[in-house]
This record gives C-alpha cells, sequence and structure tokens, in this order.
C-alpha cells in the first residue's frame, strides 16, 4: 500500500461513520414516529487482490444500512377506538388512494387511523401519514369477499349508513309457569272456553276461587319493532286450564284427602252406594265405606279413590285424578281422544244432593263426559305437542299484540301447550311459537319466531329469566371502531352495531427485506418475499389492538451510545489522513 493508499483509507472510514451518523440521526428523529422502525448501521472491510492472492493491506471499510423492521415497538393506549397498534407479525395495507386501485398496496404499522371526507359524500378510512386503509368487504353474514390483494378494497364509511333500523324477526321469552296454579274449569263455563268473548275469558272468575281476579294466570310483554323502528308491544298471556281431554269436576263442599265419602257433609251418599268409571279399555266398579264384593273396589276416603284411580285403575294409564286448589276432585282421561262414563249403579253418589256432585258434562249433559272441543285455528303456529300429553298440565297461551285507539289489545295467535309431569315442555319438534308476517302490522314484513326452549312449569312462584328480541328503534350512528379481530364496526346509539370490512395482516418471509417508503411505509420487494394475508391472529399473524399505537422501536440510549461510538472513529479516521498529509509534506520538503 503507498502512502497516498492510506489517505483513500481514512476517507472510507469518515464516510463511513458519516453514513452511521446518518443512520443514527434518522432514528432519533423519528423517535416519536408512529410505527418507525429503526435501522442499524453494519461495517466490511475492502481488500484489494491479485489473482486470488491478498498482496495489500485492506482498503478501508464500507457502511451498510440494515433495516430492523422486525423489532417491536411498545404500544401506548388511544382515546381513539380506530387507532390500532399491532402485537407480534404483520402490517396494515394501505395505497396513496382510494381512488386508484391498480398503484402498488404498500404496508405500515402507524395504525393512527380517522375517517376523512373526500367529497362527493365519499369518506375513506386514512391514517395519520395520509395511507388510505384496504380491507375486505363483509357481506350481510359476516363473510369476506374474497381473501387475495385482488379482492382488498378501500375501507369506505359510507355516510348513508348514518342512522340504522333492525327489525325484529326473533324472540326469546324463558318463564316458569307456576304448577301450583289453579286452572279454568272449563265445565263451569257455558260455551268451551277457547270459544267465549275475549270480554268474557279477560273477566271469568272459576268458582270457589276466591283469590283469582282474572282468568289470566300470567302476562309478560316483549316490545318488538317493525321495519321503520316503530315499537310493537307484545303480550303472551298464560292460562292454567283444564284442556281438551275428558274431565269430570266434583262440585262438592271443599275437599280434601281424609275426607270421608260418608259423612254428614254429603249425607246423599250411604254406605254401599256404588258406581262404575270407564275410560279407555279400562273400567272399574267401587263400593263405597262396604265390604268389596266381586270386581269392586272399597274406597272410604277421596285419598282412597285418588290412590286407586291413579295407581291401578286401567293399569294407572287410562285416568288421573286430583284434588285441584279449590278442593274440587277432578278426574282426567288420560288420552286426549277417550270419553270418561261414570254409571250410578246404587245410590247416586255421583250426582245427587248433597253427594260429590259431579258436574254434568257441558256439552252432553249427564255423567258421559267427552274431549272438549277446544279448537284453535292459530295452533299450528304454537310448538307441536307430544304424542302423549299430561292431563293435568295444560296452559293456554295467547299473544295480543298493541292496544287500539279504543284500547282492545289485538289477538295474534292462541292455543295449547302442554307440560310433563316432570315441569318441561312437553313438544315434538322445534320449541317456538311463530307470529306471522303482517299480523302487527304492515311494516312487519316477515315471521316473527319466538323461542319458547326455556319454558317451565314447576311448583314455584312465575318468573322471567329472559325476555329479548332482536330488534332496535332506529339509531344515530355513534362511531367507528377497529375490534380486535380487525372487523371495522359502526356502532349506533341503539346498541346496534354492523360490521363493515375486515382488515387483514400482510405477513412477509423476510420482513426486514421489504423497501422502505417516505411515510412510515414499506413495499414488498424480492427481498422481502411475495405477501400473504391473514386474519388477525390466524397463521401467524399478530394481535390488533384497539385504541393503542405502535411506538417507534428507537431506544435513546443506545443511539447516543452508537452516536459516540461513530464520532470517535470518524475523529481516527480523519487523523489518518491529517497524519498521511504531514508526511506527504515531509516528501515534498527533501525534494527541494
Amino acid at each position: 500500500m503507498t502512502l497516498f493508499s492510506s489517505l483513500y483509507t481514512g476517507v472510507t472510514g469518515m464516510n463511513a461513520q458519516s453514513k452511521a451518523t446518518a443512520v443514527v440521526a434518522n432514528n432519533v428523529a423519528n423517535i416519536n414516529t408512529t410505527g418507525f422502525k429503526r435501522s442499524d448501521t453494519a461495517f466490511f472491510d475492502l481488500f484489494a487482490n491479485s489473482g486470488g492472492v491478498q498482496e495489500t493491506p485492506g482498503m478501508g471499510v464500507v457502511a451498510t444500512k440494515i433495516a430492523r423492521i422486525d423489532a417491536q415497538g411498545g404500544l401506548r393506549g388511544s382515546d381513539s377506538l380506530l387507532d390500532a397498534g399491532i402485537t407480534g407479525n404483520g402490517f396494515f395495507p394501505v395505497r396513496t388512494s382510494p381512488f386508484d386501485t391498480g398503484s402498488r398496496m404498500l404496508y405500515t404499522r402507524a395504525g393512527q387511523f380517522g375517517v376523512m371526507d373526500v367529497g362527493n359524500g365519499e369518506a375513506y378510512l386514512r391514517n395519520a401519514n395520509g395511507f388510505y386503509a384496504y380491507g375486505w368487504r363483509l357481506d350481510g353474514s359476516g363473510n369476506t369477499a374474497g381473501g387475495g390483494i385482488d379482492s382488498l378494497v378501500p375501507i369506505q364509511i359510507n355516510p348513508g349508513l348514518t342512522e340504522i333500523v333492525v327489525p325484529t324477526t326473533s324472540a326469546q321469552l324463558t318463564v316458569n309457569l307456576d304448577s301450583r296454579a289453579r286452572g279454568i274449569d272449563t265445565h263451569f263455563l257455558t260455551a268451551p272456553y277457547n270459544q267465549l268473548p275475549v270480554s268474557e275469558q279477560a273477566t271469568f272468575v272459576p268458582p270457589n276461587i276466591v283469590d283469582n281476579s282474572s282468568a289470566v294466570s300470567f302476562s309478560r310483554a316483549i316490545e318488538m319493532y317493525d321495519s321503520a323502528g316503530t315499537p310493537a308491544k307484545v303480550t303472551f298471556e298464560f292460562r292454567k286450564i283444564t284442556g281438551p281431554g275428558a274431565h269430570a269436576t266434583s262440585n262438592a263442599a271443599p275437599l280434601t284427602g281424609a275426607t270421608t265419602l260418608v259423612n254428614p257433609a254429603m249425607n246423599g251418599i250411604a254406605a254401599g252406594d256404588t258406581f262404575t268409571v270407564a275410560c279407555g279399555t279400562g273400567s272399574q266398579q267401587y263400593i263405597i265405606g262396604a265390604p268389596a264384593g266381586a270386581g269392586q273396589v272399597r274406597v272410604d276416603t277421596v285419598a282412597e279413590l285418588l290412590a286407586h284411580i291413579n295407581n291401578s285403575f286401567g293399569g294407572g294409564t287410562a285416568m288421573e285424578a286430583n284434588l285441584n286448589g279449590s278442593g274440587q276432585l277432578v278426574f282426567y282421561a288420560a288420552n286426549t281422544t277417550d270419553t270418561i262414563t261414570f254409571t250410578e249403579d246404587v245410590g247416586t253418589p255421583l250426582s245427587g244432593a248433597n253427594t260429590l256432585g259431579l258436574q254434568p258434562d257441558p256439552v252432553g249433559g249427564g255423567l258421559v263426559y267427552a274431549p272438549d272441543p277446544m279448537t284453535y285455528p292459530d295452533q299450528a303456529d304454537l310448538p307441536a305437542t307430544g304424542a302423549t300429553t299430561a292431563p293435568q298440565h295444560w296452559w293456554e297461551m295467547r299473544v295480543l299484540g298493541p292496544a287500539d285507539a279504543n284500547g282492545i289489545k289485538q289477538e295474534l295467535t292462541k292455543g295449547l301447550i302442554n307440560f310433563t309431569p316432570s315441569g318441561l315442555l312437553n313438544i315434538t319438534g322445534p320449541a317456538t311459537l311463530t307470529l306471522r308476517q303482517g299480523a302487527l302490522g304492515a311494516n312487519f314484513a316477515n315471521d316473527i319466531t319466538v323461542d319458547m326452549t326455556g319454558f317451565s312449569q314447576y311448583g314455584a312462584d312465575y318468573s322471567v329469566r329472559n325476555a329479548d328480541q332482536n330488534g332496535a328503534p332506529l339509531g344515530e350512528r355513534t362511531g367507528i371502531e377497529i375490534r380486535r379481530d380487525g372487523i371495522v364496526t359502526a356502532t349506533y346509539s341503539n346498541g346496534e352495531t354492523v360490521d363493515l370490512y375486515r382488515i387483514p395482516l400482510a405477513m412477509f418471509v423476510n420482513v426486514n427485506g421489504m423497501t422502505e417508503v417516505t411515510g412510515t411505509v414499506y413495499a414488498e420487494s424480492t427481498d422481502s418475499g411475495d405477501v400473504t394475508f391473514h386474519f388477525a391472529n390466524e397463521g401467524g399473524a399478530g394481535l390488533i389492538n384497539p385504541a393503542t399505537l405502535e411506538n417507534s422501536n428507537v431506544d435513546l440510549g443506545s443511539e447516543f451510545a452508537k452516536m459516540i461510538v461513530s464520532q470517535r472513529a470518524y475523529s481516527a479516521s480523519s487523523q489518518i489522513v491529517k497524519t498521511v498529509d504531514e508526511m506527504t509534506e515531509y516528501l515534498a520538503q527533501l525534494s527541494r
């Protein structure tokens, strides 16, 4: 190496340290730049070779800038729900314009987004550096319209979505109906219960039930909404009722299980009186207060009669009997199509004065009880009752719409529901009630399905565990936010949300090989590899953190240390230049 070669070597050192200082300066200048990624400087030495054999000392140094794009920056909180910081891998896809979709896609970690009005009634999501966010448009079911770069579109915040109405299409009602309720006995009516005028149904008081002021056992209202956001109060009424099966009810003084069938209060019954009960395939003759003869069963008390009917009569399957809340003895056919026939063989223990006093069948009269003609035109709108019914657990369910100008509520649908002895809804198929399109008004343009899955009938107070529906009144847009899954959502004052777009995260095999572009954005390059897109937290992509921003990954202390080293190295290289200059001056003096 010649003397002048040393001069050039010192100059390469100064140039390299100048470049390193410039990198440090750029890092420090961007310490507060959201999403900025620092760079480091790598140095390598130069040699002059001849024929593959090193013949001279080193020829100096070259500095190369190395990007540290993969280094995570810290996150800081933000007041804006449109700000988004990424933890882990990935970049937001952006372009310089929402209109030039043919321009190259760029990528950034600077998620400081806001809504930018570009005129003509159009607004888009743009970050603070002027780049427009791109994502996949969502359909009505929340699915994306593609998965590649060609299906990415600018995220437009449509001014037309400033208001929203959600018409009710489904509702859910979860209630417990008190199995201890004193039901309506249709045999005390002059016509089948469901055929009575509404006014008579609403005011009917069953006999001997002094604490029941209304035929309605329980009711609950749910507010539903039409396509214009207008509310309509829908009332669900429940009445405990003897149901459609044949049944017979005593009208004697209130009874208990211990009541003897021969007593001063029922002096119309004498010991030895007999009667026969027939229902379905079962038939049995009973003798009161006397030894049983062939084929007879002796009964002395109400409890004994109940026990035999429920446990032994017809093999325990043809009939049921109980004492209702008014102390009346009620016999039920287990099958809704069977007839109950009572025959008084000796005496009149069932129909005479001061006896059990069975209420005559209101349709046919006498002691032959046919199934009640309870026909409900809208029964098909209610859940289908199971093939085997529980005769003591029938309820009428009536659904009423809003009151008209005269204060009269419109009947929407009405029918019967049955419960199993264990308290569950006795149905086949879905436990749903259907309110037909238009039943609540012209603006209710679709059927409303009411989920009744949670209905129960236990011996506990009436209660409502859930009463809700999926509609909402008119709501004003209150904001736009980016969620953790990258979905851009509009929120409204009525509590509703609408998912508009989904922002994917762009992934590269070598992120440090990406090309830096002004504005804290990067472009795909040969070194970075091809871009792929993934949902947040899927396929190796990082997390999107709402209301946060990613700080630069610059460490000020580390940068100052690098700057000091570069300064010293620059000074040392300049000293070499100075030394060579002095040596050449000595040579010049020798040549004089």
